[in-house]
């Protein structure tokens, strides 16, 4: 079954809960697996072989993150099969309670979900599903339980009111810089050769900063470099410490510069606490040593023009687009937080059992095998 496959089958309340990992398991003292209850969501019961559904499909989507080493992981003291254990639980709770709120499925959607049952076959197996009592009646109800909650969460409709204006008030303060900075003043255009000393690395898409000691090694680092910088050699100094990662001080702003090419900066996509510096120093020379977020930056600007039509054009399809697109996003959030409110609610209003020790033991027996 593919990543896209899976999306909704396991439904968009799975994507924020659930993890879990693929194991062989044995049967309890000969008991079936369809008789091992181990939840109770209002009058509906929920028994071992529809969480092994899960537990497996689950497994490939965590496996994929961080390999199968994954369950020898112990970070901060958690066991990765415990939690795992644990989530497998709470998202069968959160499709029960969730699913009930969507209209019966026409004739169409139950046939063209067929396909998804077969697809769960196959990635399941024949053998697993043997073991493990799964049937094909079971994998059309969990197919189609995860589709009326995906499609729940996916229509649900929770912005109204008060809500516009809070997403309207947002977008005024993160873009308000474009009203302080005018068009002609953010479309400066600077032609540049940059060094980069950095004093930190990404890690998942986020910026982890080094120690401030590290930090004063490579600010001296920096000054030493900066004393040996001339106009005539930093080209060749740049080109030999080149580094291939975009460089952040220089991807500020909602709007980048239309050619898209190396060394071609807008005033306004710089870093603001080095762009003043950038367009004051004189064409050829080499700017001091700049602190900036990601690192100890210098400078030689080769080049200094006005904006063109052309620019300004860009400017107002990049800034309406970014505003938009910051939009959407507020909307999604907001979305997100108000079906947790809305899932915490059905919780709190629907009777729900556990009975975890048989699930844990039944798992636990399966590891030791």
């Amino acid at each position: 079954m593919s990543r896209h496959s899976r999306k909704w089958l396991l439904g968009a309340a799975l994507i924020t809960v659930l993890v879990t990992g693929l194991l062989t398991l044995s049967l309890q003292s000969g008991k079936r697996a369809d008789q091992i209850r181990i939840l109770q969501v209002g009058d509906e019961m929920v028994y071992v072989n529809e969480a092994m559904v899960y537990w497996h499909l689950l497994c490939g989507e965590f496996e994929n993150m961080a390999t199968e080493e994954i369950w020898d992981l112990q970070i901060l003291g958690i066991d990765p099969r415990q939690t795992a254990m644990d989530r497998v639980l709470e998202s069968i709770v959160r499709i029960k309670v969730i699913q009930p709120l969507v209209s019966s499925l026409k004739e169409e959607e139950v046939q063209a979900l067929q396909a998804q049952v077969e697809l769960l076959k196959q990635e399941l197996g024949q053998e697993y599903m043997d073991r493990h009592q799964i049937d094909e009646m079971l994998l059309r109800q969990i197919v189609e339980e995860n589709y009326k909650a995906y499609r729940y969460e996916k229509e649900a409709k929770f912005l109204a009111g008060s809500n516009e204006e809070q997403i309207m008030q947002k977008q005024r303060e993160t873009f308000a810089i474009y009203e302080v900075l005018n068009r002609q003043q953010y479309l400066k255009t600077a032609v540049v050769r940059s060094v980069m000393l950095y004093t930190g690395q990404w890690a998942d898409g986020e910026w982890i900063s080094y120690s401030d000691v590290q930090k004063e090694l490579i600010l001296e680092e920096a000054k030493a470099l900066h004393e040996q910088l001339t106009p005539e050699n930093f080209g060749q100094i740049m080109k030999e410490r080149k580094d291939e990662q975009e460089n952040p001080v220089f991807s500020q702003g909602a709007v980048q510069h239309r050619r898209g090419g190396y060394g071609y900066l807008y005033y306004g996509q710089i870093d603001s606490s080095a762009a003043e510096t950038i367009f004051q120093t004189p064409l050829g020379e080499v700017t001091p040593v700049m602190e900036t977020d990601y690192g100890y930056l210098m400078v030689q600007v080769i080049s200094c023009c006005a904006p063109t039509q052309a620019d300004e054009a860009e400017y107002e399809k990049q800034l309406e687009a970014a505003k938009e697109a910051y939009r959407m996003r507020l909307m999604e959030e907001l979305k997100h937080e108000r079906l947790e409110e809305e899932w915490q609610r059905l919780e709190e209003e629907t009777r729900i059992r556990r009975w975890d020790e048989k699930w844990v033991s039944y798992v636990q027996e399966a590891v030791k095998e």
